[in-house]
């Protein structure tokens, strides 16, 4: 049911509506797919609420693809540590 969706959605370009996609793949069951893209927004983040959505969505991604929060967490753990870009 996601495959027309995820059409329309992965030609889009701006940063809410690539947040929208890689939610969309996370609803999809495409874990992977959709950490690659968050993890593009994260690099391109130029606004903390940016940068808090595109870590929230890495996060999420990985405990989808996990089915636990393990490595989600210490992916968060990491970044306190060292919270440079």
């Amino acid at each position: 049911p996601f495959t027309q969706a995820l059409k329309i959605w992965s030609a889009k370009t701006r940063f809410s509506d690539r947040l929208a996609y890689g939610n969309l793949l996370l609803a999809a069951d495409q874990g992977p797919q959709a950490e690659k893209v968050f993890r593009e927004l994260f690099q391109l983040a130029a606004t903390q609420k940016d940068l808090a959505a595109a870590t929230e969505g890495i996060a999420k991604s990985l405990r989808a693809q996990d089915g636990n929060l393990a490595r989600a967490n210490t992916w968060l753990a990491s970044l306190q540590s060292n919270p440079a870009k």
